[in-house]
């Protein structure tokens, strides 16, 4: 067995394993790079981690592992409820995974290179209060995705908000130099 590791992924290939280029040649180098360039899957999920895996199309007989390492999740994600998938060309293909909470990996086996990720859900959190405010006590729904969309846009106010501020510096320091 061969273990690489590359920023978080660690791909396991045993003795034997043939590894082919999509024009059946022999593969003499292999990469796996952390990526953004991804395509977010269907609605209630999101892609934690991606790598982009090439060559794209190189096959493995047997499949190899792959395995992606996390560190911390956003709140209310459990770990239990991550998965590995693949992008097919149009969409995210969810993988038979495993996951390991105490190394925080998720793997799974692969039988071909091309961008794999590491998907968890966003499916709205239950809370429930633990003390009702009346008779009717009701359970509120939080959603992670809206927490996240806001975070999104006060990043993008706030970096809006220094580029206006440093522009204004700018045009008055130019004035009093002319």
């Amino acid at each position: 067995t061969a273990l690489s590791q590359a920023g978080g992924v660690t791909l396991q290939i045993t003795r034997g394993t043939v590894a082919l280029n999509p024009d059946g040649s022999n593969v003499a180098e292999i990469y796996i790079h952390p990526t953004n360039n991804i395509s977010q899957p269907s609605a209630n999920t999101a892609v934690l981690l991606a790598y982009d895996c090439g060559p794209e199309g190189t096959t493995f007989n047997p499949p190899v592992v792959l395995s992606i390492h996390y560190e911390q999740l956003p709140e209310g994600v459990n770990e239990n409820s991550l998965y590995l998938a693949l992008w097919n060309g149009t969409e995210w293909i969810q993988l038979e995974s495993e996951i390991d909470t105490q190394s925080k990996t998720a793997s799974a086996s692969v039988h071909h290179f091309s961008q794999y990720a590491l998907i968890m859900p966003t499916k709205s959190v239950e809370i429930v209060p633990t003390t009702p405010t009346n008779n009717n006590a009701q359970t509120t729904a939080v959603s992670t995705a809206t927490t996240f969309n806001w975070v999104i846009i006060t990043i993008v106010i706030v970096t809006l908000l220094a580029g206006l501020l440093f522009i204004v510096l700018f045009v008055r320091k130019k004035k009093r130099n002319n």
